[in-house]
């Protein structure tokens, strides 16, 4: 599965109303938001209309309803926008097609150094590791989020979500001490909770694209 299948376009960003239309969307297809993480298209909205206060607010009442926005779709005011809300910028399909196609067309010169992170990742909490690698020292707590546009290494329990290769790196992989996720992606493909093998259950594990699929292994 890939999450640009589910994109929310957003004409207003009022989060009463967006809940509304989800919650609408969500009583005709029960399993909707169970089943992808969301990304943000805020193309429609001209850019004296971006709120960047009114977005924080939509982001929070996503997360009240336990709805993971991975991050804002590219567009002509988005990088911007990403930058300024701590998202990861997504691009369009196309764009990630290429970027997984071509990961060498990266320059080493906009790489950021490894986000380092001690301690326990909390319930609510995102982290995000913008062109760079991610390692966790501590554990993800169910309804915790780490997302990275490198590789992401996690020295504990992954309960939460974990997304690596968020804007289009094929290369990028996901190792975890212990096993536990809610979610897990690389490069967009991802599997959730009722996808995930039991028996990788608890197992140190990788995770990364072999011929377009997520693949995990144990590493032990």
């Amino acid at each position: 599965m890939q999450f640009g299948a589910l994109a929310l376009r957003v004409h207003a960003p009022d989060p009463e109303e967006v809940i509304a239309v989800l919650k609408q969307r969500q009583r005709q297809a029960p399993a909707l938001l169970e089943q992808a993480p969301l990304a943000l298209d805020l193309s429609p909205l001209e850019a004296e209309e971006i709120d960047l206060d009114a977005i924080r607010r939509l982001l929070s009442a996503l997360q009240d309803e336990n709805i993971a926005v991975l991050g804002l779709i590219d567009g002509s005011e988005q990088k911007t926008v990403a930058k300024q809300l701590d998202l990861p910028l997504l691009g369009s399909a196309s764009e990630r097609r290429s970027a997984l196609r071509s990961p060498e067309k990266r320059s080493a010169s906009d790489w950021a150094p490894t986000r380092l992170v001690d301690g326990q990742v909390r319930s609510g909490q995102q982290i995000y590791a913008r062109q760079a690698d991610l390692v966790i020292y501590g554990s993800i707590s169910a309804g915790a989020e780490v997302i990275a546009d490198g590789s992401i290494h996690i020295y504990g329990a992954l309960r939460g979500r974990a997304l690596a290769g968020a804007s289009g790196l094929g290369e990028a992989r996901i190792f975890i001490q212990e096993f536990h996720a809610e979610l897990i992606s690389v490069a967009g493909h991802y599997k959730v909770l009722e996808e995930l093998p039991e028996n990788l259950r608890g197992q140190a594990i990788q995770a990364r694209l072999e011929n377009d699929q997520l693949s995990m292994v144990t590493l032990r």
